[in-house]
């Protein structure tokens, strides 16, 4: 039995509203509060799953270029940097 390889072309993707919606929280929240938001929000990865904070930095590291240090901000640090 052969079956249809995947390839580029009919891979699973994260929907693209919720790849953008990680985009710009990543660079402000840590990876488990990006999680929770997206939890509340019943949004889930390509296959189905809830996200957790490696997910989220699985999509966020392949679609921004953030600092290492900031995976692990604290929902705190960021808004004593912002005043």
């Amino acid at each position: 039995m052969n079956l249809p390889r995947l390839g580029f072309d009919n891979a699973r993707k994260t929907e693209t509203e919720t790849v953008e919606m990680i985009r710009r929280l990543a660079v402000h929240y840590a990876d488990a509060t990006v999680a929770r938001m997206l939890a509340r929000q019943d949004r889930t990865t390509a296959t189905g799953l809830p996200f957790t904070a490696e997910r989220v930095s699985t999509v966020a590291d392949s679609t921004t270029s953030r600092p290492a240090s900031a995976k692990g901000l604290s929902q705190a640090r960021v808004m004593i940097t912002r005043w």
